[in-house]
């Protein structure tokens, strides 16, 4: 019966179009938030570095453990300025 027209059909296809848009945001956001979470490591250790950095009596090692973290610090400060805003 060509005329006959399911409609629980054409609701089922509208809510899986509408199911389809909501899971991409919501990997989209994941993926935002995962990214913010390797910024908040990144920055962890740049404190670590620098608290490590105390530790030494001479000022090659100082020098070099705070040049790393102050490497870190760049890269983590590049990255929460190009992420996108919510």
């Amino acid at each position: 019966m060509p005329e006959y027209i399911n409609s629980h059909a054409i609701q089922s296809t509208k809510l899986s179009e509408q199911a389809t848009v909501h899971f991409d945001q919501g990997v989209e956001t994941r993926e935002n938030a995962d990214s913010y979470i390797k910024v908040t490591v990144f920055l962890a250790t740049v404190l670590l570095l620098t608290a490590l950095s105390q530790r030494f009596k001479t000022s090659g090692p100082r020098i070099t453990v705070v040049g790393i973290a102050f490497v870190l610090l760049v890269i983590s400060l590049y990255w929460v300025v190009t992420f996108p805003r919510a």
